[in-house]
């Protein structure tokens, strides 16, 4: 940590805070909006980070449920400023990058021993690879690294850091693990269920950019600031007991500005959602 001025701080100093550097009112401005949204939100809680085995507080999450399919969001916020802002580095996106994956919640029965008797009907789950009606199209740009640039005060230099902003991705993919045991315990009633477990990270607007490149490394094109990139993740997490492990792949996590957020829960998610049941209740496959 940098020496600090020896002056007490005043009021003035904690206002200057609040107004410029605070994530706290951002936080509960996004709370409000996926609230308005009528998504159920949980804010600030306690999770158990399952790489370091800290106890972390997560931002918020949130359940987007209608009939067969739910979307649950793991959203961290960072409120960035527009002198120190975010640059995501994107490619085409790969075959073998285009697929998420569900958790596919059901009853079933299973054999008692050699008599074949079946027992009482119990919960299970599965995870399913979505390739053909995936949110991840292959050939769209994908972010595969995150920067955040700004100018040095004392000689105006560019320079850049992935540290603040990283911390908050890999958060919003750790709380991420809670939901997906979740899922993967939910009670199958009075339906069997689909969930998409989908982290995001949401930053002040005017402050996300993009740059796209080709195969070969070259620039396509000039950065564009924009509202919403998907950034290739690619995390298997694995939940439950020796008897009833699963195993899910989070793929992508989603970086949206704030002014974006409607948009990306009513189209982008509720498309999404609207999607799966139409091909649920048409008794199709959803792959």
């Amino acid at each position: 940590m940098a020496k600090l001025n020896s002056a007490p701080i005043v009021q003035s100093d904690i206002e200057e805070y609040l107004k410029d550097y605070a994530d706290f009112s951002f936080e509960l401005q996004v709370l409000k909006e996926l609230t308005d949204l009528n998504l159920q939100c949980t804010h600030s809680g306690i999770y158990d980070d399952p790489v370091t085995g800290k106890s972390r507080e997560f931002d918020i999450r949130a359940l987007l449920q209608d009939r067969f399919i739910r979307v649950h969001l793991s959203v961290e916020c960072k409120n960035i400023r527009d002198n120190f802002p975010l640059v995501l580095h994107c490619i085409k996106r790969r075959e073998s990058e285009s697929y998420n994956e569900l958790i596919y919640t059901f009853k079933t029965q299973k054999s008692i021993g050699h008599l074949s008797m079946l027992s009482p009907p119990q919960d299970d789950s599965k995870s399913i690879r979505v390739s053909d009606y995936t949110l991840y199209r292959k050939n769209n740009y994908v972010a595969k690294s995150a920067d955040q640039i700004g100018r040095r005060e004392h000689d105006n230099e560019i320079t850049g850091t992935d540290g603040g902003v990283f911390d908050k991705i890999n958060q919003a993919i750790n709380s991420a693990k809670d939901l997906i045991e979740e899922a993967h315990y939910l009670e199958a009633e009075p339906t069997s269920y689909y969930t998409f477990i989908c982290p995001v990270l949401v930053v002040s607007d005017s402050t996300l950019w993009q740059v796209k490149y080709s195969d070969d490394g070259a620039r396509d094109g000039i950065p564009e600031q924009v509202n919403h990139v998907s950034y290739y993740i690619g995390k298997e997490w694995e939940v439950g007991g020796n008897l009833d492990s699963l195993t899910y792949t989070i793929s992508h996590l989603e970086i949206v500005t704030f002014s974006r957020l409607k948009v990306f829960v009513e189209k982008y998610l509720r498309d999404y959602v609207n999607i799966g049941n139409t091909l649920v209740s048409r008794g199709e496959e959803f792959t």
